[in-house]
């Protein structure tokens, strides 16, 4: 036996299994995701860090804090991460405007050398630029280890701490939400130990925790330091100015652990929450914000509704560890709007917390369109209020008539073009080629039955070319759209939704050429044409017809598709008889959508264009009843955009 040739088919079939066992994640959904995507999309990119000139934890470093501890800034740290951040050393006297700017998060570290334990080395001028900052969408993180209490009354949502200082004591740290920043769940990716941290480190006897009573601040952790404090350590604030979600993270832990000591467990997990803080999208956050630093919830935070009917909040108290508050009264008004001042009823009906912690109020509108401000408060020492939310009253539409509607939507590869011509062409020629040759294929639903002289001359390098056809399905479902309607009120009486469909079935054709460099592997090129899904959504709506436009748009919104475009894709080919061969591809799909939603009757249209790249791939079986021509059926799968789509084909191919 060639020993070469002996090696070569081993390897390849160990590269062929590996192909396989990708492409069986692939196919089933198991991939990890941030193997195809960002996983935390909107997470910082390129970060200041405010505190001295240099970012090697040095006398004058941004990222050194005076007692003890360090922010790491490169990998291996060990904590995998940081490889997808950019950090620059801000001097304190460098902070303004124009030099954050360049900036989407600015990490405020107090307890750097060169702030020393002061906030107030920012001039009032530079903490505004700061609070900008934030306001157009940015992330600003807090850390002020082991400093003395600092006065944050500059920043939009004020607050104070308990210090305790450098004891060098333990505590107790309590998880209250699963986020970003935190779990509690041992099997989530962004698990924090918060017993070790607080049994085997001075992180949390020595932490500092936040007094506030402004609402606004959300608590991801709290725990208990050496002074027996109990309160938020670790919260979050959303900052919502001009259309943009700002946010600001406060980290009041202390760090001393955290690194150059690189390796231990609790330096491990004070740089993973610091990691994760980089990793907290922003603009939006899309944090929950379950648990707010003055122990009340309110929510919803907004709703619409028409004037006349009636609205529903629901308050929530929890302790500063996530108990619920049992017991508890609580009193709800209506601060400003057109139903200032009105009355309701509660649930329970004595306005006290059920066991669960909650109390709902409902109260009727009086009938004017506008904006209330609605605050729930409860008395503990001091009388505490929740966030304002709002409740918006639109006019009754008193005199409108329910008009019925019909959308017929579209979105997908679009109508026969320029390509599909081509394919129609190169099939019709290579049809009249195979009937030449006397080649007879028989395709079957659910397999490929061939009937052919056997060759057994070897597959040799060189160009190839073909085409393929069947069926597609993407993973859209009525469901999705409905629910996008119904959010949007169009099932709110006398709106109605009467009958939504969708079929996200298909059929779809490529034209398919490649190299094939030896046995084992090929590169491939595709022009694909995935079909389109279809749906028909009927209803009525009170709004006069003027209105179908934005009925027409908000469908259109939400509405799948399916594609066409290029692939360009590696092909790993696995030889099980002279004939037969298993391949699997993996690769890239460039891809363009279109969408059209119209309306029956009136003729409305709505047309969009949706395009992008994602990742593709596919196994299949290939027969070659000679050396010339290929007989295939395969099965790929494509992502497009959020969604996948399957693609069932048989084709055929001919070598050059």
């Amino acid at each position: 036996m060639d020993t070469n040739y002996y090696f070569c088919r081993k390897a390849s079939a160990s590269v062929m299994m590996a192909v396989f066992l990708f492409l069986l994640f692939l196919m089933t959904g198991m991939l990890p995701a941030h193997v195809l995507a960002d996983p935390h999309p909107g997470q910082s990119k390129s970060v200041a860090i405010i505190g001295g000139t240099t970012l090697d934890c040095s006398s004058n470093s941004a990222n050194g804090v005076i007692n003890g501890g360090c922010l790491p800034v490169t990998e291996p740290t060990p904590p995998v991460g940081l490889a997808d951040f950019t950090f620059t050393a801000m001097p304190p006297t460098n902070v303004n405007a124009a030099n954050l700017t360049s900036y989407d998060t600015a990490v405020l570290n107090v307890a750097s050398n060169d702030m020393d334990c002061d906030i107030d080395t920012l001039t009032a001028s530079q903490k505004t630029d700061l609070v900008n900052f934030v306001k157009d969408g940015k992330k600003l993180i807090i850390y002020d280890s082991e400093c003395s209490t600092q006065n944050y009354s500059w920043l939009p949502f004020p607050f104070t701490t308990s210090n305790p200082g450098a004891a060098g004591a333990h505590g107790t740290l309590t998880i209250l939400e699963e986020n970003i920043l935190s779990s509690k769940d041992p099997a989530n990716v962004h698990f924090i130990d918060a017993t070790y941290l607080g049994g085997s480190t001075d992180a949390v006897g020595d932490m500092n925790v936040m007094t506030t009573y402004n609402p606004n601040w959300c608590v991801d952790m709290s725990g208990t330091n050496v002074n027996n404090v109990t309160g938020p350590v670790h919260t979050y604030a959303k900052l919502v100015a001009a259309g943009k979600e700002g946010l600001i993270i406060y980290n009041g832990l202390d760090v001393d652990y955290m690194y150059p000591d690189s390796t231990s467990k609790g330096s491990l997990e004070l740089q993973k929450i610091w990691v994760q803080e980089l990793q907290q999208p922003m603009n939006p956050s899309r944090l929950p914000c379950g648990v707010t630093a003055v122990g009340i919830t309110l929510n919803p935070p907004a709703a619409t509704n028409t004037a006349g009917t009636s609205h529903t909040v629901t308050a929530e108290l929890k302790d500063l560890l996530g108990n619920p508050t049992v017991g508890t009264l609580v009193t709800f008004s209506v601060k400003t709007g057109p139903n200032t001042g009105a009355t309701g009823t509660c649930s329970p009906a004595d306005c006290k917390t059920d066991g669960t912690g909650k109390v709902s109020f409902t109260y009727a509108s009086n009938g004017t369109p506008g904006i209330d401000e609605i605050e729930a408060c409860y008395t503990n020492s001091q009388q505490v209020c929740s966030q304002t939310v709002t409740k918006e009253w639109k006019e009754a539409i008193s005199t409108a008539t329910t008009t019925p509607y019909t959308l017929s939507g579209k979105g997908g590869g679009g109508s026969f073009g320029l390509f599909e011509v081509m394919f129609g062409l190169v099939a019709a020629a290579l049809a009249f080629l195979v009937r030449r040759q006397r080649i007879a294929v028989v395709a079957v639903m659910g397999g490929l039955a061939v009937t052919a002289v056997m060759m057994t001359a070897p597959v040799q390098a060189g160009w190839y070319a073909g085409v393929g056809g069947g069926l597609t399905r993407g993973d859209f479902s009525s469901s999705t759209l409905e629910n996008h309607l119904i959010a949007k009120d169009y099932n709110t009486p006398p709106n109605a939704i009467t009958s939504v469909s969708v079929d996200n079935t298909d059929s779809g054709w490529k034209i398919f050429g490649g190299y094939q460099f030896n046995r084992f592997l090929a590169a491939e090129v595709s022009r694909v044409n995935l079909g389109d899904t279809k749906s028909t959504v009927t209803g009525s709506i009170t709004t006069p017809p003027s209105d179908i436009p934005t009925l027409l748009n908000d469908a259109a919104d939400a509405h799948g598709y399916l594609a066409r475009g290029w692939t360009v894709a590696g092909v790993g080919i696995w030889p099980v008889k002279p004939t037969v061969s298993l391949f699997a591809k993996l690769g890239v799909f460039r891809w363009k959508a279109d969408i059209n939603i119209t309306e029956i009757s009136t003729g409305q249209s709505v047309s969009r264009d949706e395009n992008g790249s994602n990742a593709m791939g596919g196994i299949g079986i290939k027969h070659m009843p000679n050396p010339k021509w290929e007989l295939r059926a395969e099965i790929e799968r494509y992502k497009v955009s959020s969604d996948w789509v399957d693609f069932l084909s048989l084709g055929v191919g001919y070598r050059f």
